[in-house]
């Protein structure tokens, strides 16, 4: 099931790491089926689900480094990033991991890049982005901003030549 979350009075659905892990469980089940191959399904389920780690440099980048677990999770759920790096979240990544698994035939990395491409293909469809923000060199022409990424943050406005959230305090 997705969850719900609201930015004033819009609800939007999102991927988190609870639909993430249960896609990647299922994915994971389906290339065991039909590979046989346990290396491949367990790293196309470690890569489906752990990219979201990637996450954790954003956060630091913008609230400092902290452990502060459940801080991280309400900025990320709540969109209050102001830069979106999401360096695993990666068309660019995707087919080098692709291009590596053809060349290497190497089940470590076929599995990851299934599990890459999964979590991205999810992204995509779920969570309300712009057709080009899974494209790294799109977000960095971008700035990395978030406001380029998502469609539902709150646009950017600057003040003294720095950037923050419209309506944050």
């Amino acid at each position: 099931m997705l969850h719900d979350y609201t930015i004033g009075k819009q609800v939007f659905k999102k991927m988190r790491i609870k639909e993430h892990i249960g896609a990647s469980a299922a994915i994971s089940i389906g290339i065991y089926a039909a590979t046989g191959s346990g290396i491949m399904a367990a790293w196309s389920f470690l890569a489906g689900s752990l990219l979201d780690l990637d996450h954790l440099i954003d956060y630091w980048e913008d609230y400092s480094f902290n452990i502060d677990i459940s801080r991280f999770i309400s900025v990320c759920y709540n969109c209050q990033l102001i830069k979106t790096r999401l360096y695993l979240h990666s068309f660019e990544l995707l087919l080098v991991a692709a291009a590596a698994a053809y060349i290497t035939r190497s089940s470590i990395i076929a599995g990851a890049a299934l599990g890459l491409a999964q979590h991205i293909a999810l992204d995509q469809m779920v969570n309300k982005v712009y057709p080009a923000s899974y494209f790294l060199i799109y977000r960095w022409r971008k700035g990395f901003y978030a406001d380029f990424v998502f469609r539902n943050v709150p646009k950017r406005v600057e003040t003294n030549g720095n950037y923050k959230k419209a309506g944050a305090g």
